[in-house]
């Protein structure tokens, strides 16, 4: 593919804007300009649609809580992880699937919460910053696994990967770092049956390999200066001690739930 090509990938897939913000498949931390960079919002986090909470508030019974009060808890984020927890909730997105109108970060979250429990994963954050990666990619890749034929045009091969790393700067390789472990975490959990397919055919690198680069992508950025500047270095620990585990949960979900399928 080549450093040029590999610029203009991940240009496409819109996060390279260095001047404005991070990267939308990365940490997703805006930033003000000065001497010291500032973080002003962190994206990850569950910010809920006017849809969303009126699906949220149909589930939920308005004898038991006055609605004006829920309106306040669903801006608090212990008490949105809180009221998110409610198994009705979780029931209804299982149940009904892609056909509800929520954003795709909440259904993703919720799915993802819940499976993420399962496995002993109880940082609410981690659901967070995982389906919120997860609806980034969904809307720059919007096929089923079915329609992914051929994806190496959109697949970004290591080779390349190392190439464009080590030709940006530090705080570049900070944001590419991130935004590679998303995407190759991605591609080992959702695709990980196209990428098995490759190697039984073609001897091109399989799952096992690409999780190892969304590993080791994590494991760069968690230790970079910048993991500090944008408080992620204790997130990124975490997802790092429990990678394993978040990657056979997204292989169970896109064998058994995801629109992937």
């Amino acid at each position: 593919m080549g450093v040029l090509r590999s610029r203009t990938l991940l240009n496409e897939i819109s996060w390279v804007k260095l001047t404005q913000r991070c990267p939308i498949n990365g940490s997703g931390l805006r930033y003000e300009k000065g001497e010291n960079m500032k973080v002003a919002t962190s994206e990850y986090r569950i910010f809920l649609s006017q849809m969303d909470r009126e699906f949220i508030m149909s589930l939920l019974d308005p004898e038991q809580i006055q609605w004006n009060h829920l309106e306040k808890l669903l801006i608090e984020p212990d008490s949105l992880t809180q009221i998110l927890d409610d198994p009705r909730i979780h029931q209804s997105v299982i149940s009904r699937g892609p056909a509800l109108k929520i954003s795709p970060h909440l259904y993703f979250y919720l799915v993802l919460r819940h499976e993420f429990q399962q496995v002993q994963l109880h940082n609410a954050l981690i659901a967070e910053y995982v389906s919120w990666a997860l609806a980034e990619f969904s809307l720059k890749h919007p096929t089923d696994k079915r329609g992914v034929i051929s994806p190496d045009s959109t697949l970004l091969h290591a080779v390349d990967f190392m190439q464009l790393v080590h030709s940006v700067g530090a705080y570049q390789k900070f944001l590419l770092e991130l935004w590679a472990g998303n995407y190759y975490l991605i591609w080992a959990g959702i695709f990980h049956d196209h990428l098995a397919r490759r190697e039984r055919r073609y001897g091109a690198p399989g799952v096992r390999f690409y999780q190892k680069l969304g590993w080791s992508s994590f494991h760069c950025a968690q230790r970079h200066p910048l993991a500090d500047e944008f408080a992620m270095k204790s997130l990124l620990g975490e997802l790092l001690e429990s990678y394993q585990n978040i990657c056979r949960a997204l292989t169970r979900l896109s064998d058994e739930v995801f629109i992937w399928n």
